[in-house]
């Protein structure tokens, strides 16, 4: 069962390496390279969410034949809501299930701060309030001055996103919150909006990137999924 992974603001491929290493052999994790990043540093970032969803088609619409899951963090929930969008219009086979975690419904997206336009120590201020980065990279001058292009532009491609309503997805969605994303869980409501049936909501304890500490979590929740469901 291949689950492409789609990045958070800032990350790159290797950023699931964890789930990759940790996996049963039944889960392939995929990550998506987004440009700008990793192998594709040399690459012009993109700060479009649409564009880096066509990137993204162009990267897996040919393995889609197969079941497959989505799995997004943070900013990766938004790509992955879009990219269904996307793979629908397109007439592809459906993901099976949606995972996403450390993020906000999009329909409330417009609502957030515009981050990417800050001085430079206010938008490192707000990357440590918000928990917006690996502690490891915060904490890390040069690695933090090396990834704050990356950021402020994956910054301006989601505050710039302008959200469309449309008809509810026929999908099953987890979304998965950290106990400190004070923001998210006033908002969970919204999730309902997005799909027809009920999303199921996990909790677990963390900041932001809490999904670090709990990956085998994670990986367990979907490979339940997939053992209950025999795609």
């Amino acid at each position: 069962m291949n689950i492409f992974c789609l990045p958070f603001a800032g990350g790159a491929g290797y950023s699931y390496d964890l789930f990759k290493k940790n996996s049963p052999d039944y889960l392939n994790f995929i990550s998506i390279e987004l440009p700008g990043r990793g192998n594709r540093i040399l690459e012009p970032l993109l700060k479009d969410v649409h564009l880096m969803v066509e990137d993204i088609w162009d990267q897996i619409s040919e393995n889609l034949e197969k079941p497959y899951l989505l799995y997004g963090h943070s900013m990766g929930s938004l790509l992955s809501y879009l990219l269904v969008r996307k793979i629908i219009k397109e007439g592809k086979p459906r993901p099976e299930h949606i995972f996403l975690s450390g993020c906000r419904p999009p329909s409330t997206i417009e609502d957030m701060k515009k981050r990417h336009l800050l001085s430079e120590q206010e938008f490192y201020d707000e990357l440590k309030e918000i928990g917006g980065m690996p502690d490891m990279i915060l904490e890390d001058k040069e690695l933090l001055k090396f990834f704050t292009p990356v950021l402020r532009a994956d910054f301006e491609a989601i505050e710039k996103y302008k959200h469309v309503k449309e008809a509810p997805l026929d999908l099953p969605i987890t979304v998965i919150l950290g106990s400190e994303e004070n923001k998210a869980w006033e908002l969970i409501d919204e999730w309902k909006s997005i799909t027809r049936e009920k999303p199921e909501v996990l909790r677990m304890e963390g900041n932001h990137f809490f999904i670090y500490n709990h990956y085998k979590t994670i990986i367990r929740v979907m490979s339940n999924k997939v053992a209950l469901n025999s795609f």
